[in-house]
């Protein structure tokens, strides 16, 4: 019998998710183009949470200059993006939600 991604438990494929992410580069495109070639989808692991100490992420120098703008004029809301999505249909509340949570464990500054 042959072994598929999507044969596994749970909490296996978050550890191998884990594990990848942890990967150089190049293992990471090898060990890709081998699940390809055997008709396996990566799609199908979940998407590994990476936890960070806040103190260690330094920030971007597009981060660092919005930062001195904004100190600049703490009053000015130019940095603010505001954004409405119209939902057609009905709404499944119990999805968003947890689809908003899931986000919000994978983005780590939401």
């Amino acid at each position: 019998m042959k072994w598929r991604v999507s044969d596994m438990d749970k909490s296996a494929a978050e550890r191998i998710a884990q594990r990848f992410t942890g990967l150089p580069v190049e293992q990471r495109r090898q060990i890709l183009a081998k699940m390809h070639e055997t008709g396996q989808s990566f799609k199908l692991l979940p998407i590994a949470v990476t936890r960070h100490d806040a103190a260690r992420i330094p920030l971007s120098y597009a981060q660092q200059r919005m930062l001195f703008l904004w100190q600049m004029e703490l009053d000015n809301a130019a940095y603010n993006v505001p954004m409405a999505v119209r939902l057609n249909g009905p709404l499944d509340r119990q999805a968003l939600s947890a689809a908003l949570d899931q986000l919000v464990l994978r983005h780590e500054t939401l």
